[in-house]
This record gives C-alpha cells, structure tokens and sequence, in this order.
C-alpha cells in the first residue's frame, strides 16, 4: 500500500538525516511515499532489481541470503530510522539481500531515480547522503562478514 507522505513527518529527527537542511529534507519527502508491509512479507529478494531506497519508519526488517547448503540466514536487521535498499542508487541496481519485515513495517521509499537527479542539481546534498550511504555500506559488510563466520563455524 502506498500513501502520502505526512506533513508531520520530520526525517531530520532520524541519525541519516542529521546533516540534511530543511531544503534537503523536504526534497527527500518531496519525491517520497509511505509503503506499509504486514509480517512475513517480503519488500524484495535477494539480486531483485530495485527502484527505490527505503527507510525503515516503523517495525523491523530481516535481512537475509542464501548461503549454498545452508540456505537463506539472517545478516541482520533494520530498525527504525535506518536506511537499506541502498544498492538501488548504483549500477546494476541489483539487491544484495532479501528484506522480510518480521513485524508490521512502515517504510519511506525514495525513487533511486529521482533522487540521482536531485544530487545532480544539488551536489553538496549528494555529498552529505553518500557519505551517510557509506557508513551504512561499511556498516553492513561488517554485519555480513560476522554473520557468515558464524554459519560457516557452526
């Protein structure tokens, strides 16, 4: 389901938009819209072709990946105010996890396309969101590389 953005919703309240301007912020919810997903459901699959970057407004998301003999496991989870989908802002657009939401999940979703095009025009905006998109990257490949020492000691 998609709705609106609300008036009311204040991004710069969230760590990975701390250094946005008011300008910024409401570019991003500008081009924005409000997802909601039920638990179990899955927001997208592992190497799926992705349109938008989300932010995580309510609930938690399960990250996962599919081991060979093992399966789909858990890397991690999103909790609110984190950003994921990230891999829709560079080529080949694809997903490096699937994402479930394993409670009733609120997300902002970002059109990786619109947003491109908002750095173009802005790039000091550009700078500040890759930066931040960088620390979540780094962030994860640890997450990842934890997780997966753990499957493969077990």
């Amino acid at each position: 389901m998609n709705r609106m953005v609300p008036a009311t919703l204040d991004i710069q309240e969230f760590q990975f938009a701390k250094g946005l301007t008011n300008t910024q912020a409401e570019s991003l919810l500008g081009i924005s819209d409000i997802k909601s997903f039920s638990v179990k459901e899955l927001l997208f699959d592992e190497f799926e072709e992705l349109d938008n970057l989300f932010v995580l407004l309510e609930g938690t998301v399960v990250l996962g990946v599919n081991v060979p003999k093992k399966g789909k496991i858990n890397i991690g989870s999103i909790h609110p105010g984190s950003i994921f989908a990230w891999s829709a802002l560079f080529p080949p657009y694809l997903s490096t996890a699937s994402a479930t939401a394993h409670s009733p999940v609120k997300v902002l979703a970002i059109p990786a396309g619109k947003l491109l095009s908002i750095f173009e025009n802005d790039h000091a905006f550009g700078y500040v969101f890759m930066k931040m998109i960088s620390s979540t990257v780094s962030q994860r490949l640890s997450d990842t590389r934890l997780q997966l020492v753990n499957v493969i000691t077990i």
